[in-house]
């Protein structure tokens, strides 16, 4: 029974000949899964050189595909795709139709086939990646953009990790001196602020990074998630800590204990330490204010008005963390001379716990505001109904509905809704087109001219359709691009 146990608890290894077989046998249906792949394709290949489409099919399609150069295009119909997101130059659209019909004429029906066939079997899987955004490297080199540009808050951040860095070496040289609780308390304040801001300065760098596969709408909210932890380690190191320590010693009746040793002696020493420590903090209150006023003018708002509602949350947040530096100086000395003129460490103790609340409350605004941006916050009310409007004046619009926004980062915005067209007026619009006219009295099914005339006005009509999309989302970037750098939109025919 032991035995048989034991067989039963050892782990069961595969043997070697077992799992080359399954290898073998999954390496064996990916090349079978490609071989049907290219042999569709194939078969798709040839019917379209029979019988195209009427579909218009993209310039480096029609180079790929049928192995005509910019020369022999330069021949055919042409219309011009404008991207409303950026400002490279308009695609090339050509009719599939004229397209074949030319390359027929340069080359056979079996040497295009062939030709198609070694592309396929070097490009199949490569061919379905490239339609992923951030997966073709190609694309990325003249499409692909940082996912923010601003340095929104580096400047204040940079300043407010220099002074306290300069203020924590300070504080902890008098600490080891005087052994005050309101010192101490300033000191795990300063030590959390300069753990945030080197944080902070290594995640913006990474927030300015391109997307990608894994994140196609860039790095940008990283910045409010690196707001969000260091928002958690003030309010543990700079807050909670000291008001633990700080209601231990009043517990203990430690704080009516006499004064000893240099700061019974010596109270200017702390005093001095804290008032420089708040002179450095002011100033570097005053960079971010500044900041903070820049971001609020562009963004149309009051400096008080974006400390609530502004986009960048690590301005306001190295803002608040200096003021609420100043104020602990203010409450530490205070605490200080209470207990140099009594006597013992009340005064000394209270300030402490006092400066302990006020950054444990500063973080917890702070990561009220940051938790607001990560679950995503709409565009302005009135900013969106004025967008509404503007779309549903144009002839080829009936309405918008289900417009969602989400503001990303700092200065990316998403912009989606489902579009009602007006399908008489597109219609009119094709007027001008190559229309293909038909007898009333044939059959529209039966007869072959008729059904090329369904295919190719059908085509007409989803191209001009295709234009209005594009022009509704350049109007809506028009709008969007005043206030945001990288504008992502998405319109559904509804």
């Amino acid at each position: 029974m032991l035995r048989c146990a034991a067989r039963l608890t050892r782990p069961c290894y595969r043997p070697l000949c077992a799992r080359q077989a399954v290898r073998t046998s999954s390496q064996f249906a990916t090349k079978s899964s490609q071989h049907h792949r290219i042999a569709r394709r194939l078969a798709e290949y040839t019917g379209t050189l029979n019988d195209p489409d009427e579909v218009m099919i993209k310039h480096s399609e029609a180079r790929r595909k049928y192995w005509l150069d910019d020369e022999d295009l330069a021949k055919l119909e042409v219309a011009e795709r404008k991207d409303a997101f950026t400002n490279r130059d308009p695609q090339h659209m050509y009719w599939l139709p004229d397209v074949v019909e030319l390359a027929l004429r340069k080359r056979s029906k079996e040497d295009l086939t062939q030709s198609y066939e070694s592309y396929l079997r070097e490009r199949v899987e490569q061919d379905a990646a490239s339609a992923i955004f951030g997966v073709d490297v190609a694309v990325r080199r003249w499409y692909m953009s940082a996912s923010t540009d601003t340095v929104a808050g580096r400047r204040s951040v940079q300043q407010g990790l220099i002074s306290n860095s300069i203020i924590c070496t300070m504080k902890f040289g008098v600490w080891t001196v005087t052994q005050s609780s309101a010192i101490l308390a300033d000191f795990f304040h300063s030590l959390a602020d300069v753990c945030n801001y080197g944080y902070r300065l290594l995640e913006l760098k990474r927030s300015s990074k391109v997307g990608d596969s894994s994140h196609p709408y860039g790095y940008a909210p990283l910045r409010y998630i690196t707001a969000d932890r260091s928002f958690m380690i003030l309010g543990a190191c700079g807050g909670v800590i000291p008001i633990v320590l700080g209601l231990k010693s009043i517990v203990a009746m430690e704080a009516l204990a006499p004064l000893e040793g240099s700061f019974q002696v010596n109270v200017g020493l702390p005093i001095t330490m804290l008032a420089t420590s708040a002179l450095l903090e002011a100033f570097a209150a005053k960079t971010a204010w500044e900041e903070i006023k820049d971001l609020a003018e562009r963004e149309r708002m009051k400096p008080l008005e974006y400390l609530h509602q502004g986009r960048d949350v690590l301005s306001v947040a190295t803002y608040l963390e200096s003021m609420s530096g100043v104020m602990g100086a203010g409450i530490g000395s205070a605490g200080i001379l209470a207990s140099y003129m009594y006597g013992n460490a009340c005064g000394d103790v209270m300030a402490s716990t006092v400066m302990g609340g006020v950054v444990a409350y500063c973080s917890a605004w702070l990561l009220k505001r940051t938790t607001a941006s990560l679950l995503g916050r709409p565009l302005p009310l009135a900013e969106v109904r004025n967008i509404i409007l503007k779309v549903e004046d144009l002839e080829t619009v009936i309405a918008l509905s289900d417009v969602k926004t989400e503001m990303i980062g700092t200065d990316a915005v998403r912009f989606k809704a489902e579009v009602r067209f007006n399908a008489e007026a597109i219609t009119k619009k094709c007027w001008g087109s190559d229309l293909i006219h038909y007898s009333k009295g044939a059959s529209l099914v039966a007869d072959d001219l008729h059904r090329d005339w369904i295919m190719r006005n059908n085509a007409i009509f989803l191209e001009n359709l295709t234009k209005e999309l594009k022009v509704l989302e350049a109007i809506i970037a028009a709008d969007l691009k005043q206030n945001f750098v990288h504008v992502h939109i998405d319109l559904e025919p509804w």
